[in-house]
């Protein structure tokens, strides 16, 4: 059974990979042309809206009670990840998502766009990946050590 601090984490986890997975399938949408759902419309505002967070300096403390999607470790996770692939431009790489977002929402993204919206949908599968793993862990009972537990020196005299 998982305490209360792992569930949460749990949900947090889970819920960024249901993100992950609503993202991969509305930017293959998107780069096929295809009209975008509405739930791919509210997917992209929740992508946006984790982008817009990475794009502060600010050491961010997220409230889970008001947010399900997104607790501190799952912000942490999909920071991770954008850091990766952002190579030490993470405010620039957000920031650009944010910005292409915002396109794709209103007027849609260009030809030339197309490249930045598969890095997208590419980083989406990686961060889909990484909460896979990540949920495994958490799932997972606690393993006690595999050696003995060592008694106390005091016990034998």
């Amino acid at each position: 059974m998982l305490d209360r601090r792992r569930r949460d984490e749990l949900d947090g986890v889970l819920n960024l990979g249901r993100l992950a997975d609503k993202m991969v399938f509305a930017l293959g949408r998107a780069l096929r042309s295809e009209e975008l759902r509405p739930d791919d419309v509210l997917a992209c505002e929740r992508a946006r809206q984790l982008f817009e967070l990475m794009t502060r300096e600010d050491v961010i403390v997220l409230d889970s009670t008001h947010d399900r999607m997104l607790n501190d470790e799952s912000y942490l996770d999909a920071l991770h990840v954008v850091e990766l692939r952002a190579q030490g431009e993470l405010e620039d790489v957000a920031q650009r998502y944010v910005e292409l977002l915002d396109k794709l929402a209103t007027v849609g993204v260009s030809d030339d766009e197309r490249a930045d919206l598969a890095a997208m949908r590419e980083l989406f599968i990686e961060l889909g990946e990484a909460t896979i793993s990540h949920a495994n862990d958490l799932s997972r009972p606690r393993q006690e050590p595999s050696w003995p537990q060592t008694r106390h020196a005091i016990s034998h005299f």
